[in-house]
């Protein structure tokens, strides 16, 4: 798999990078960073592609950082599911974790720690806004 790179600048926030072509691990990293901000059941290609973070957090359903970390294991879990589902070349995301870092309710922002084991022993990790 390859693919368009997302640059997430942590000033100017996530643009798409053209000139750089994204190997498989990159993909498939981009690819769960996407369905972590995408609404389950938005998509209508694959409507169990997403999770229910963004939706707990707007509504204020997990307004603490115990409440958040929750909301951030049923979505890593959900996108696990989900990736494990997708065709590979031989490279899938093995485990994941998605850690709130810290959490904003006025501003309505939340950080997170974002780390990604792969199947050939590659650990990936990145921070990201929501």
């Amino acid at each position: 798999m390859k693919s368009t790179t997302i640059v997430f600048d942590p000033d100017t926030g996530p643009r798409l990078d053209f000139s750089v072509v994204s190997g498989e691990k990159n993909s498939l990293i981009r690819n769960l960073l996407v369905n972590a901000g995408t609404s389950r059941g938005t998509d209508p290609v694959d409507p169990e592609r997403g999770t229910t973070l963004l939706e707990t957090s707007v509504r204020a359903i997990a307004v603490t950082n115990e409440e958040f970390r929750h909301a951030c294991n049923f979505a890593a879990s959900d996108l696990l599911f989900h990736a494990r589902r997708q065709p590979t070349t031989g490279v899938f995301v093995d485990k994941l974790d998605l850690v709130p870092s810290s959490i904003d309710p006025i501003a309505a922002r939340a950080k997170i720690d974002v780390q990604a084991t792969l199947s050939d022993g590659t650990l990936v990790g990145t921070r990201a806004s929501l």
